[in-house]
């Protein structure tokens, strides 16, 4: 009778470290899948922001409404309510405080606080162009002969650690035209949506 207390005893204690360990692993799984399929609805959305934008021209009513109520006021990037935004390299360099704005610059090792979140370099829109165009088998033609890239869309990933915050602080290095690299940081200020940010001068951004 006491070798099966005991043979109970231990079988409870593995099939309940077992399920710890199963949930675990799931919730990893599951916030690994959410995030890639973020970027990749977020890579979608910028490709067809650049091809709506030939409607705009256009004029129509109907479609100029449809189109205000996904995306923001200078169609910048798609409006996604407490879920990701995107931000591109010159805006990221408008941010700083320490850049000369005159010089080119590119950015690298770029870092946040882990704990809120990932900041991922997503695509470059004009390359993304020429990645479809090059799937449909159209490439080389005179419509996308001249694509030359775009700069860098950083997207930002928060985490729940970032549910509650306002503002954002993004490390990072760059670099200018005459090989002098210098360490800066850019401060967003997040409004209720968070497509719409703003620098630390209260410039409007986005």
């Amino acid at each position: 009778m006491l070798r099966f207390v005991i043979y109970f005893f231990l079988i409870s204690i593995l099939l309940i470290g077992f399920g710890f360990s199963f949930l675990n692993n799931f919730e990893k799984q599951k916030e690994q899948i959410f995030t890639k399929y973020q970027l990749e609805t977020k890579t979608t959305s910028l490709f067809i922001q650049e091809n709506l934008k030939k409607y705009l021209q256009t004029k129509d009513i109907e479609i100029l409404n449809t189109i205000n109520s996904v995306f923001n006021d200078n169609f910048s990037s798609i409006s996604i309510q407490k879920a990701l935004f995107s931000i591109k390299e010159k805006e990221l360099i408008e941010l700083t405080n320490n850049l000369d704005k005159t010089l080119s610059w590119e950015i690298s090792n770029i870092k946040i606080d882990d704990s809120l979140g990932q900041i991922i370099l997503s695509t470059q829109s004009d390359d993304l162009q020429k990645e479809l165009l090059t799937i449909e088998g159209s490439i080389p033609n005179e419509i996308n002969k001249n694509i030359t890239p775009s700069s860098d869309i950083y997207t930002f990933v928060p985490s729940k650690n970032f549910r509650n915050l306002s503002s954002l602080v993004i490390n990072f290095d760059a670099t200018n035209q005459f090989d002098e690299t210098k360490s800066s940081s850019a401060i967003i200020s997040f409004e209720k949506d968070i497509s719409s940010f703003t620098n630390n001068q209260n410039e409007n951004i986005a």
